[in-house]
């Protein structure tokens, strides 16, 4: 239900920018229209430019990186605004260019777009150039267009789709589609719908990316000085107030010196109490050992050492009978597995041993 929801809103984003970028498309022929065939004088985001305006030829290139390809085609036509191309996809090592080179008498100062797009270019990018030939028929102009992308004006001996598919070298049954004036705005959203980001980048516009780079490279100056400007007021604003702290810490004199020293000295004994108080929060009660310590010295024995490890308590003793030291240790109700941790031997004041109990429960109460 989600997943549906989604994909239903971003097919409506996307038919909303796709009207929204149309509305903004011009098409360049003997004048300046829109596709709805109104005069279109404002700024346009894309320019179709016209088949009558440009020369289209192709060149491979044995070149598989995109971008290294881009780098040549530009640096071989001079970055110069009267050439468009087109990169292909990649074939054998091999990389197909289309180049559109526009006219001299056409006027560069009439496209005011930020996209250029040949009009032969989009046709390719649209379901009727496909299959077969396609013939042009629109404003008093005529061309053929192959499926390849090869495109030719009508005239001389190239009259008809047929011959031009035999000087094309393509194969075309019959005479092909034949698209007037009113099927070209269709077709023409058909392709625009169909260019990838790598079309879209070839076909961006000398003029847009010179233009960019007049507003960007002043914004980019501006920020920069605004930054070090920054910098300096802070680095002077820090230095006057350390300055300014020190000359009042010199007017107060020598007793600021000594109030500091005693205040350091004031936190380093808090440190040390925090420690101890830390220590003692979480240092095992020592209490529990004094049951068991009196039980031995009832039993008559004496005692060398006692080690209390959380629950459990290591003694070691000697007496006259080892057992009679066990077995009243073994009669403590609070401790329980009360054993001897070595062999019992025979010292010269009696029996010596080690015996290990251990506390039944944490929350015993003090004997």
């Amino acid at each position: 239900m989600t997943r549906s929801v989604g994909k239903n809103w971003l097919a409506r984003l996307r038919d909303r920018l796709s009207s929204a970028l149309l509305r903004r498309v011009v098409w360049i022929t003997s004048t300046r229209r829109d596709l709805a065939d109104l005069d279109h004088d404002a700024l346009g985001w894309v320019a179709i430019i016209g088949r009558e305006h440009y020369e289209q030829s192709r060149r491979k290139y044995p070149i598989r990186n995109w971008r290294d390809l881009r780098s040549v085609v530009l640096l071989e036509h001079g970055r110069s605004p009267n050439v468009l191309f087109s990169i292909g996809p990649l074939h054998d090592d091999y990389r197909e260019v289309t180049v559109y080179k526009l006219l001299p008498s056409f006027d560069l100062n009439a496209i005011r777009s930020i996209f250029w797009i040949p009009e032969s270019r989009l046709l390719l990018g649209a379901g009727e150039t496909q299959q077969e030939v396609v013939t042009v028929d629109r404003h008093g102009l005529r061309y053929f267009m192959a499926p390849d992308g090869q495109s030719l004006i009508s005239g001389g001996a190239i009259q008809s789709p047929e011959i031009f598919a035999l000087a094309a070298g393509v194969s075309s049954p019959g005479s092909g589609v034949v698209l007037r004036a009113s099927d070209l705005p269709s077709v023409f959203a058909q392709g625009l719908r169909a260019l990838k980001s790598a079309d879209w980048l070839c076909f961006l516009s000398t003029a847009a990316i010179t233009a960019a780079a007049r507003v960007v490279k002043p914004a980019l100056l501006a920020s920069t000085i605004l930054l070090v400007t920054y910098m300096a007021l802070v680095s002077t604003y820090l230095s006057s107030m350390e300055s300014w702290r020190a000359r009042q810490l010199d007017d107060l004199g020598p007793e600021v010196t000594t109030l500091l020293a005693k205040q350091r000295a004031v936190d380093v004994l808090m440190a040390e109490r925090n420690a101890l108080v830390e220590v003692v929060r979480n240092a095992p009660p020592a209490w529990p050992i004094w049951e068991p310590v009196a039980a031995v010295w009832k039993a008559g024995g004496a005692i060398y050492s006692v080690n209390l490890s959380d629950r459990l308590i290591t003694i070691r003793c000697s007496a006259a009978v080892a057992t009679d030291v066990l077995k009243a240790l073994q009669t403590l109700k609070q401790f329980k597995n009360v054993q001897f941790d070595s062999a019992v031997r025979q010292g010269g004041v009696g029996q010596e041993f080690v015996v290990t109990l251990e506390r039944v429960s944490g929350e015993s109460s003090q004997p």
